[in-house]
């Protein structure tokens, strides 16, 4: 179950992880979530046919009827300052970021910053180059964004070998010096936030 004032006028809603990620929150944990995916009515039949999905009916049969979401992506939506805070608890599980784009180093390197966020206030992006339609090369501080993506700590070998970076050495010094070791958003999507700013 989702809840949130911004749907469905603040009634929980029922989210089926067709995903096969599950990279729902664990047990304890109060962590937002991002989901993307496809209202529909419940019908228990019809989901665990068209999905290939097994749903127990005395958990789900309260819901029958029902809307819910059919989750085509799922990702933890921490707020900035828990990720800025513990990162190593978001390490290699995805997650999606929203914040202004606040600096551009390449098209597939970039970075998110919010007040209070990390040592140096921004976090690295690499990975999915941005679709035209947010243009940040040329405008990155009119783009609030959300990128979804994996959390992992910098370590440029494998940065370059993955998503073969061909930065200038300045460029390739300057990253290493900033963020070795450090939070990166490993970036799968980036898409205009839905969110107000």
């Amino acid at each position: 179950m989702v809840e949130s004032d911004g749907f469905f006028g603040g009634e929980a809603i029922v989210v089926i992880d067709a995903t096969g990620s599950e990279m729902i929150p664990q047990d304890g944990e109060d962590v937002p979530i991002q989901v993307t995916g496809e209202v529909a009515q419940l019908v228990i039949a019809d989901i665990e046919r068209e999905y290939g999905i097994g749903l127990d009916p005395n958990l789900y049969a309260q819901y029958e009827e029902q809307p819910a979401i059919i989750a085509q992506s799922i990702a933890l939506a921490p707020d900035p300052e828990e990720l800025a805070e513990n990162p190593e608890a978001y390490y290699n599980r995805v997650v999606a970021v929203e914040a202004d784009v606040a600096k551009v180093y390449s098209p597939n390197a970039y970075t998110l910053g919010e007040e209070g966020w990390f040592r140096n206030g921004e976090l690295l992006v690499v990975g999915v180059t941005p679709n035209s339609e947010l243009n940040i090369q040329d405008q990155p501080e009119a783009q609030y964004v959300t990128v979804t993506g994996v959390l992992r700590p910098y370590i440029s070998s494998e940065f370059e070998r993955e998503y073969d970076l061909t930065w200038d050495l300045d460029l390739q010094q300057e990253i290493e010096a900033e963020y070795t070791e450090k939070p990166v958003l490993a970036a799968t999507d980036v898409y205009p936030s839905a969110v107000e700013e």
